[in-house]
């Protein structure tokens, strides 16, 4: 079974989704961030589940429709463990119309852009490997 670690962006982007529930007053919020996490719990015995976005980098749909989420995340065989980069709402087409109109969307998108990524870098190698961030 593959092991799971959360990068701690992670806990920003539920603290988000839950936000987002609670200010539109939605009956089931706590289920869905649940649901969320047992999706994501999945992982641990088919870490190759989700959809290929780049060589390194795969998304995992979670749920459907108003109930949609996207968790990005990367395996690294040699140590058998997944790491979660992200989860977002999936995109919606009221969120599209609204950039294409110039609106700013509901959800801030600007904290699921993959550029939030670009100082992580993987170090060591087989067994040892970690996962930094460029600092400086």
């Amino acid at each position: 079974m593959s092991r799971i670690e959360l990068a701690p962006e992670v806990a920003d982007d539920l603290d988000r989704i839950l936000d987002h529930l609670l200010k539109h007053e939605v009956a089931d919020s706590a289920s869905r961030i649940h649901d969320i996490i047992r999706a994501i719990d999945v992982l641990e015995s088919n870490p190759l589940i989700g959809r290929t976005v780049r060589a390194d980098l795969r998304k995992l749909v979670i749920g459907r429709g108003a109930r949609g989420y996207v968790a990005l995340y990367r395996h690294i065989a040699e140590i058998d463990t997944v790491f979660i980069l992200a989860v977002a709402p999936a995109p919606t087409g009221r969120i599209i119309a609204d950039l294409i109109a110039g609106r700013k969307p509901d959800i801030d998108i600007a904290a699921f852009s993959p550029d939030r990524f670009q100082d992580y870098f993987w170090t060591g190698n087989g067994q040892n490997r970690t996962a930094s961030t460029v600092t400086g």
